[in-house]
């Protein structure tokens, strides 16, 4: 790309990535756009630990009633972990790649939506998220094929019920309506012959069971072709469908880019993943390669969804906590909670994030970050002052002494657009004032923690 700029660098990693240190930022500047989307698709080195917890089986029909109570306490008990490792491994991905990685486990988490509040056993839950690491650059055909198999797929969907005779239709309409083709590319007809193919999946104590006296074994039309469809010739089906790799890269395009794309920048990236038969790394190459990805109407137009906001945060300033159970709190609070979707369709995005309610939760995200403490209503087992967030920060303002260049280095890290000439002057005469102090990392502090109640700091 021509002209590649500091202010392109930090776009990539806010986009691609939950933002950037300043040296990672350095890095990406040097490395270029080609150079950094190479590094960004290389692939992540994190691993996804197993739970050491006992299988469970997906159902309670013979558990006794205090033994499904206790099943539920230690279910959401390890809900909560499952929530506080996944931020956990976001906030401390170590290379962009592995950021790029996390970014799109949400992508299909929220694409390939399921609830634990639905499903209930956290074990397919993880399975689940296990898929997702194992294949987020991958091919969205095979990804697609798995999900229809999936166990928490099936019980969210309840595709458990699906038999033949009684076909129900929830999996094969969201399949075709949320998952690949979009409303207008189906019939309803196309909806209860996919639903007969997807008959006899559902899960058992293990998993994944099929049941070949509930399976529909008869002819099915399906969009157009008429055989003894299963679940593997439902899929295939549907990625024939020229219109499955348009809605696919217009969903893409929407999550990285914040809007809904020309229509002539989603053609050439939709033949594109065509033409390499829905890979996924080729779909993101083309969007972080296309001039339409560095322009003014997509930089710093997206509003940060609350695990961007957060997870950013968290990495650039290299937080220190007391719990984890602090990232869980303001996630809810802010109303994005992974493996608590709000509904079938998955979160919202971008200025959905931002109601007034929500907005002052985000400004008391930053004042709780500057002033280094966690308030009661947030975490009471922290009620008394005790302090609980920290962090150093010269890595943001450099060991500059003159609040005018401090200011200025601040806001390059954490700000994809710059602040106004009056904000940049008042946030330089406060730290002006504060550095007199003998403290001044304190001041410094203070002076970041301004810069983030800033609205800029809520774009990206």
């Amino acid at each position: 790309m021509k002209n590649w700029s500091l202010n392109h660098a930090r776009h990539l990693l806010m986009r691609a990535g939950f933002c950037g240190r300043r040296e990672e930022l350095d890095q990406v500047y040097r490395d270029g756009m080609i150079g950094s989307v190479d590094k960004l698709l290389s692939g992540s080195t994190q691993k996804i630990p197993r739970p050491e917890w006992p299988d469970v089986p997906a159902n309670g029909a013979r558990l006794s009633d205090e033994e499904r109570q206790a099943q539920r306490r230690r279910n959401r008990q390890r809900q909560q972990e499952l929530v506080n490792d996944w931020v956990q491994r976001m906030i401390t991905a170590s290379t962009p790649a592995d950021m790029l990685q996390h970014r799109m486990i949400m992508f299909w988490h929220g694409h390939f939506t399921t609830s634990i509040q639905k499903v209930k056993n956290p074990i397919p839950v993880y399975n689940q998220l296990k898929l997702f690491h194992e294949q987020a650059l991958g091919n969205y055909g095979h990804l697609l094929n798995s999900i229809v198999y999936d166990p928490a797929m099936l019980l969210y969907l309840d595709n458990t019920k699906n038999r033949r005779g009684k076909p129900n239709e929830n999996l094969a309409r969201e399949v075709m309506e949320l998952f690949s083709l979009g409303p207008g590319n189906y019939s309803e007809t196309d909806i209860k012959e996919g639903a007969r193919a997807l008959t006899g999946a559902g899960v058992g104590p293990t998993g994944y069971r099929f049941s070949k006296g509930q399976h529909d074994d008869g002819i099915k039309t399906i969009l157009g072709s008429t055989g003894n469809h299963d679940g593997d010739a439902f899929v295939r089906i549907i990625l024939q469908q020229p219109a499955c790799a348009g809605f696919m890269i217009r969903k893409l395009w929407r999550y990285f880019a914040g809007t809904d794309g020309e229509p002539s920048v989603i053609r050439s990236i939709t033949r594109a993943f065509r033409a390499a038969n829905y890979d996924t790394k080729t779909a993101l190459r083309s969007i972080f390669t296309h001039p339409q990805f560095y322009s003014e109407s997509v930089i710093g137009a997206q509003v940060k969804s609350p695990v961007q906001l957060v997870v950013g945060t968290a990495r650039t300033l290299q937080l220190q906590v007391s719990t984890p159970n602090f990232y869980r709190r303001m996630l809810a609070l802010m109303g994005q909670v992974p493996y608590q979707p709000p509904n079938v369709k998955g979160w919202p995005d971008n200025r959905a994030w931002i109601d007034t309610s929500r907005l002052l939760t985000r400004y008391t995200f930053a004042e709780m970050i500057a002033q280094g403490g966690i308030p009661g209503d947030v975490n009471p087992r922290m009620m008394g002052g005790k302090t609980a967030i920290s962090f150093d920060p010269m890595p943001i303002a450099g060991d500059v002494i003159d609040p005018d260049a401090a200011i200025a280095e601040i806001c390059n890290v954490l700000l994809a657009i710059p602040p106004t000439d009056k904000e940049h002057r008042q946030l330089a005469i406060e730290l002006g004032h504060e550095m007199k102090r003998p403290r001044h990392d304190d001041a410094l502090r203070d002076a970041i923690g301004a810069v983030m109640r800033l609205p800029q700091f809520q774009l990206c």
